[in-house]
């Protein structure tokens, strides 16, 4: 039996459901993903979408959810090491998680490693949880039989944010932090601000450094003050 590797993953806090942005477009795969955490026995779900369509985000949430009881494994940061030293804690553990799926092109022993685990858990009724930007069918030079194995389960999409969900994002995090953004200051910042979810949370977090050290509701000429968007400058 192969050594365990000590994992040293660092998980987001706020990575939860309750600051997660619910749509019409990810209800159902909110309500998959809560029926893993509650079934006995439940297959799993397999979600994929574009970078910030919110994947890790939802893969954490369940593990903060789970009380200990999950294991979340994001691929890009474990590849280097063999499979069989990370995986080997895997096989009791009532739900695991693993984050982009796509980088395991080119590592064949990884592909293979999973496939046997998926196997197993599937035989003990134990579900995991995949994310990948892209659907089990377009996975490049992964094992067909992983590929196969992935697309068994409950699969969805998460739909890229567009300018409108993006504006919801911002009001709805900054409303969970005690920062109040009128429709026109958010009108301002989607202006100026590249539409990505990444840049719309960085800038959301240097808002609210900004908001503590001043002391001073959000605003248009605040912002201004600030220069903190690139037209400002």
């Amino acid at each position: 039996m192969s050594d365990q590797l000590p994992l040293a993953i660092v998980m987001d806090d706020a990575a939860t459901f309750d600051n997660f942005l619910r749509t019409p477009q990810n209800q159902e795969a909110l309500a998959c993903l809560h029926s893993v955490l509650s079934v006995e026995q439940a297959a799993g779900a397999y979600l994929w979408g574009g970078p910030g369509a919110g994947k890790s985000h939802l893969l954490q949430a369940v593990c903060h959810e789970g009380d200990g009881r999950s294991l979340y494994l994001p691929l890009g940061e474990l590849l280097n090491y063999p499979p069989a030293a990370v995986l080997e804690a895997c096989e009791t553990t009532p739900l695991v998680v693993i984050d982009d799926v796509h980088f395991l092109k080119g590592h064949t022993a990884w592909q293979e490693a999973l496939f046997h685990l998926f196997n197993r858990r599937r035989d003990h009724g134990r579900p995991m949880v995949y994310a990948s930007q892209c659907a089990p069918a377009a996975l490049v030079d992964v094992l067909p039989d992983l590929c196969s194995r992935l697309a068994s389960l409950t699969v969805y999409r998460l739909p890229d944010h567009d300018e409108q969900t993006l504006e919801q994002l911002l009001a709805f995090r900054g409303g969970l932090r005690g920062i109040r953004l009128s429709p026109e200051v958010i009108r301002y910042i989607m202006a100026r601000v590249p539409r990505t979810t990444t840049a719309v949370m960085t800038l959301l977090d240097r808002i609210d450094e900004a908001t503590l050290t001043h002391k001073r509701p959000v605003t248009i000429p605040l912002l201004q003050d600030l220069k903190l968007l690139s037209l400002d400058r």
